[in-house]
């Protein structure tokens, strides 16, 4: 059985506590579709897969629901979230908003480190856009943006940016966006970012949100549309019996 202190370790080699191995273990298998939209995380038969004890599968899950990446329903348990176009659009008009005042008041702050960083952080991207790395890959993205969102000093900011960037993940791990047309964007951006091109960098991320919004619409209309009819097999007509030599 794996033990608190060594139980999974990150590919950093950093140790890892046994509730965030957990916690990544499940994020994982949502992001590869091993559970769907609304399923139920069962902590017992998280717990008899990981080989732990079902305690620290039900504080995973509990971590995971106070983030928003999955749902706690009253005396009913642990459920995958249900994606939508309504709820992403609610979350990205919110991101819009505040994202947007960030960078207007981050730009100006931006120093030549905060450029050698977010280049840095690229350059690990570039090795992390294969599908089994697409939660890497996240976590980059991230750092990448939140670079220039430090830069405004607000914590409360970061805050609300940072619960509205956990309940967007699920979306996110989906791959609405491929990781490699997603590195090619944040190349564009930081080229902004260099220029200190407000405006260009405002009009950069409308057009990511717009692009991932635009497709999560299209995954809802194929779901909704629905299956061809399957044609009827036509039946062979019943042999008649022979009345020959009767």
């Amino acid at each position: 059985m794996a033990t608190a202190k060594t139980a999974g370790a990150a590919k950093d080699n950093r140790p890892e506590t046994l509730v965030s191995f957990i916690e990544r273990r499940i994020e994982t298998a949502i992001a590869e579709g091993e559970y769907g939209s609304g399923a139920r995380l069962s902590p017992s038969a998280l717990a008899k897969e990981f080989e732990v004890s079902h305690i620290p599968v039900r504080e995973a899950l509990s971590s995971l629901a106070a983030k928003g990446f999955i749902d706690y329903r009253q005396a009913r348990g642990f459920f995958t979230r249900d994606l939508s176009f309504d709820e992403l659009d609610d979350i990205y008009t919110w991101r819009t908003v505040l994202e947007t005042e960030a960078l207007r008041l981050a730009m100006p702050k931006i120093t030549e480190d905060d450029i050698a960083e977010m280049r840095g952080i690229l350059e690990e991207e570039s090795h992390k856009l294969s599908a089994a790395d697409r939660l890497e890959y996240l976590e980059l993205n991230r750092r990448f943006h939140f670079v220039a969102f430090n830069r405004v000093g607000s914590p409360v900011l970061l805050h609300l940016l940072g619960y509205l960037w956990d309940i967007t993940k699920p979306y996110t791990a989906a791959e609405l966006i491929e990781s490699t047309q997603g590195h090619e964007d944040h190349l564009r951006q930081l080229e902004l970012f260099e220029a200190r091109d407000i405006d260009g960098m405002i009009a950069a991320m409308d057009a990511h949100r717009g692009y991932r919004r635009n497709m999560q619409r299209d995954r809802e209309a194929r779901m909704d549309e629905p299956a061809p009819a399957k044609k009827a097999r036509a039946r062979k007509p019943a042999a008649r019996k022979s009345t020959a030599g009767k």
